[in-house]
């Protein structure tokens, strides 16, 4: 009988060991739902289509990871960024569908202005003018965003 009890002592720290790792290494890398709402400010700054991809990508990813129901996201675009929100571009259908999942987009107007100077700027439409692109981004982290940068 204790010949079996000493053999079997591996046995049953092993089987701790491997409950225990198991446990823990399943809790690092899931990903945890919020109980409050996750904010997150999207800024554009830059002009060119990887810009527009990545902060749309961005968008996609945080909704579809913790629920647009658990989600506030607002990207900002200003500077040359703000071709992001021009109703030429081909992200229209992307950034319509993520407006109706409830995502806001905010363009520069200080921006908006310089350019409809030098050039024809039409803007996709239910995009909300901000008088500076920067405060905007400001306003939204006091409040808590969290900021993301393509």
């Amino acid at each position: 009988m204790r010949k079996l009890y000493l053999r079997s002592i591996p046995i049953i720290i092993f089987g701790f060991i491997s409950l225990f790792t198991s446990g823990s290494i399943a809790k690092t890398t899931a990903v945890e739902k919020p109980v409050n709402k996750i904010n997150v400010v999207i800024h554009v700054t830059q002009n060119g289509g990887r810009h527009y991809r990545a902060a749309l990508n961005y968008a996609y990813v945080i909704r579809d990871e913790y629920g647009k129901e658990n989600v506030n996201i607002e990207i900002v675009a200003n500077g040359p960024g703000i071709g992001l929100v021009n109703s030429n571009n081909k992200y229209g259908h992307s950034i319509k569908r993520l407006m109706n999942d409830g995502v806001r987009f905010s363009a520069c107007n200080t921006t908006a202005r310089y350019m409809r100077e030098h050039q024809e700027l039409p803007i996709i439409e239910n995009v909300k003018f901000v008088p500076y692109g920067v405060v905007r981004v400001l306003e939204l982290q006091r409040k808590g965003y969290l900021y993301l940068r393509p």
